[in-house]
Parts: C-alpha cells; sequence; structure tokens
C-alpha cells in the first residue's frame, strides 16, 4: 500500500534462494504472501470506508452539533490567538530590555507604554532592531521628558529658591516662608 509507512521488501525469496524451505515450506510462504496481500487490500478499504462514515457524521450533523464544532474550532483558534498575543508580548518585554537603544529613556516602560506594538514587530511577532531604534527615537521627539539625560526640576513648595535666598529651615519657618512669598 502506498500509505504504509514501512518499506516493502526488494525482491520476495523465491525456492531457488532458499533451498532450506522445502515444499511445505514454499507453500507456507505463499500463503503467508496472500495473507499480508489481503490485509493490505482489507486497511484500505477500511479507511476509505472510515472517511465516508466521517462524511454521513458530518452531513447528518444536527445544527447543534454543528454549531458545537465549530465552536470548538473558533476557541481553538481563539486560545492560539491570545497566546500568540502574549508571546509578541513578552518578546517585545525582552527586546525592550536588551536593547541599548532603551538606555536614552529614563524608564523603559515608558517605551511600552507609549508605542504600538504592531509598529516594531513583524508578521510574526519577532521584534525588528530597527523599528525599536527608530520608535525610541519619535518617542523621545515627541516627549522629551522621557529621556534618561532629562533635565529634571525639583518639586519644591513655593517654586524653586531664588539664588541668594536663605534657607528657612525645617518646620514652622519654612512654612511661613512659603505663605509669605505667595502673597
Amino acid at each position: 500500500m502506498a500509505d504504509d509507512p514501512t518499506p516493502e521488501p526488494s525482491a520476495d525469496p523465491t525456492p531457488d534462494e532458499n533451498p532450506d524451505l522445502g515444499e511445505k515450506g514454499e507453500k507456507a510462504l505463499a500463503a503467508m504472501k496472500e495473507q499480508v496481500k489481503t490485509l493490505k487490500v482489507e486497511a484500505r478499504k477500511a479507511k476509505e470506508l472510515e472517511s465516508e462514515v466521517a462524511k454521513l457524521r458530518e452531513a447528518n450533523a444536527s445544527e447543534a452539533e454543528k454549531a458545537l464544532e465549530a465552536a470548538k474550532a473558533e476557541g481553538d483558534q481563539g486560545a492560539r490567538t491570545e497566546l500568540g498575543s502574549q508571546l509578541t508580548s513578552l518578546r517585545v518585554e525582552l527586546a525592550v530590555l536588551k536593547s541599548e537603544d532603551t538606555k536614552k529613556l529614563a524608564d523603559p516602560d515608558d517605551l511600552l507604554v507609549n508605542v504600538n506594538v504592531d509598529d516594531i514587530t513583524d508578521g510574526n511577532g519577532h521584534v525588528d532592531p530597527k523599528a525599536l531604534a527608530s520608535a525610541i527615537d519619535d518617542l523621545l521627539a515627541r516627549k522629551p521628558h522621557l529621556a534618561a539625560n532629562a533635565k529634571r526640576v525639583p518639586q519644591v513648595p513655593g517654586g524653586p529658591r531664588q539664588p541668594g535666598a536663605p534657607d528657612p529651615g525645617p518646620g514652622k519657618n519654612r512654612i511661613s516662608a512659603y505663605f509669605a512669598g505667595a502673597e
């Protein structure tokens, strides 16, 4: 049979090749070969019947059974899609952490929040390093305050101190100086 993965012997032993078999052995060997041929034919017929049964089951299935099969297939596809999405997210996070370009950002998580994952991945969910670097540069152009070397202005009550202004000290004096400057 063509579907049988086991290789066929190249040549059947003939009486001339096996003189030890004798007349009874040759008859038994011929009978066994005939049985093998018969079994192969029966196996082929069984496969054909199985496919026919599957077709009949599909044709005779009720609408509820068809809907159930469709829902199972859709659920499987949904699960594959969800796993693919999670895998892509993990790949992006790993690429962001490994990338030298993320050192330009004060917090690499800012990239994950502000950039669309589809912009930095190919169709298979693998991260494109050039697209990642470009996305980081674009993000820093739009939001320079996210840069690692961005000058941060400390948030001090009453604003930044004036050069040469004395330090009011802790506690009540600081609060009094704060409200005195607000007037």
